[in-house]
Order: structure tokens, then C-alpha cells, then sequence
């Protein structure tokens, strides 16, 4: 996919996409950790990483974290998708509602590998959702701008279904999620969260990679119209 935006709104910038271990119910650090990272650029350039470069490491986790936070150090402002959310526990209900996000995981595996003092996000006191801790940065979560019913109904005239990565883009963009064709089976795999890490390590680059490029053409759409509303609303 070519990806290039010289809009000044998103000059220096860059989407960011993890995946880790899959858990269920509250984060602890024995739960999980993470596996592989990607960043696209507004001009276009794909950073991937993946734990296995970093085996022979005495640490690789540790590693890798350390080689995300460089390059997230190097943009002025980032996007993601639901890249700020916390999954919590509704007492209510009686169960948990929403799910983990990347710069909430990234945290708190720094706080494990006690590098917290190189981590560039902070927690919020009152609603745990993550943020960058320099006023200078921006980051935008696409997902709160997406899932806005002025932008849904309004600007998109309910193009997409649900507030999903892989809805909005095959809706906006007419591209997906990353899934592949078995060679051995000649079956469609359809790539997700739950089972990218059991599959080989180039599918798994792949896969995040895709999700960093939809994000920053989401981040971009129309050129200025969609980048607009996002400087707005964020």
C-alpha cells in the first residue's frame, strides 16, 4: 500500500500498533507480555519489530520495549486505535467491559522491567486511561474520533457498522484487517488478536504492520477533511 501525507496537521508523525500475549480478566504481570510492534509514518515508512530479534537478549522483552519507546520518541505526535482504553471491572454487571490498550500495556510492562523512569506515558489518577506525560506530544486515539456520532452519522453517514479497526477500513478505505491463504490447507486464515502469536513470525509482522498502515490512512483520510475533525476533537 503506498501511504504519503504532506498535510502539515500530521507532518512528523507516525501510528503505533501492538500486540502481546492475550489474557482474560485484570491485568497482572504474570499474565502477559508484549510480542511485536509497527510504526507507519505519514510518509509512508514501516517500522516493525518482533520479539525474536532480540532472543539471544538476556531480556528480549525488555529489549523490545526499549527499541518502541526510541521510536515513539522520535514523533511529535502519534496515532492509534483504542490505543488509550482500560478494561474495568463493572460491580454492577458483574463483569469486566472494554479491553487493555497499548499505551496502557506498554506502561505497565515498563513498571515490570522497572524501566518506568524511560516510559514516555503516565496512568491518570481518576480514570487509569494512559497519556503521554509531555504537553508538547500529541496522540490521538482514532477509535474516540471514529466512534463520535458526529463523525459516524454525520461526516461518514454511517458507512461503517461498528467502531472496529477492520469496519471503519474496509468501509473508508475498502482494505482490512491482514489474513492470508494456508499454503498447505489453501484455506483464508483471518489474522486477529487472539491467534497471531501462534502463528509464524513473518504472518505475525504482517499482521501488525497492517493494523500501524490502516490507522495512519485513517489518520490522513481525505487528505485534510477527516485530519480536521481530529485536530478539533481530540
Amino acid at each position: 500500500m503506498i501511504i504519503k501525507c504532506n498535510n502539515p496537521l500530521v507532518q512528523n508523525s507516525a501510528s503505533i500498533d501492538l500486540e502481546w500475549i492475550p489474557f482474560e480478566g485484570e491485568y497482572s504481570h504474570g499474565k502477559t507480555r508484549i510480542t511485536n510492534a509497527a510504526f507507519c509514518t505519514n510518509r509512508g515508512s514501516r517500522i516493525v519489530l518482533h520479539i525474536s530479534r532480540f532472543k539471544q537478549d538476556p531480556n528480549p522483552e525488555r529489549k523490545l520495549i526499549k527499541h518502541i519507546i526510541d521510536n515513539l520518541n522520535k514523533f511529535c505526535t502519534t496515532f492509534g486505535w483504542y490505543s488509550t482504553g482500560v478494561r474495568k471491572f463493572n460491580k454492577k454487571k458483574g463483569k469486566y467491559e472494554g479491553h487493555y490498550s497499548d499505551l496502557f500495556l506498554l506502561h505497565q510492562r515498563c513498571i515490570y522491567h522497572e524501566i518506568e523512569n524511560l516510559s514516555p506515558i503516565a496512568i491518570g489518577e481518576r480514570n487509569s486511561t494512559p497519556y503521554f506525560k509531555d504537553n508538547d506530544r500529541k496522540h490521538i486515539d482514532l477509535y474516540k474520533v471514529y466512534s463520535k456520532e458526529i463523525i459516524k452519522n454525520g461526516v461518514f453517514n454511517k458507512k461503517y457498522r461498528t467502531d472496529k479497526l477492520d469496519d471503519v477500513a474496509q468501509s473508508l478505505l475498502g482494505v482490512g484487517k491482514y489474513s492470508y491463504r494456508d499454503p498447505i490447507t489453501d484455506t483464508k486464515i483471518i489474522v486477529n488478536g487472539k491467534n497471531v502469536n501462534d502463528l509464524p513470525f513473518d504472518i505475525q509482522m504482517r499482521y501488525v504492520a497492517r493494523d500501524a498502515e490502516l490507522t495512519m490512512m485513517l489518520a490522513y483520510y481525505n487528505d485534510w477533511g477527516c485530519t480536521f475533525y481530529i485536530v478539533q476533537l481530540r
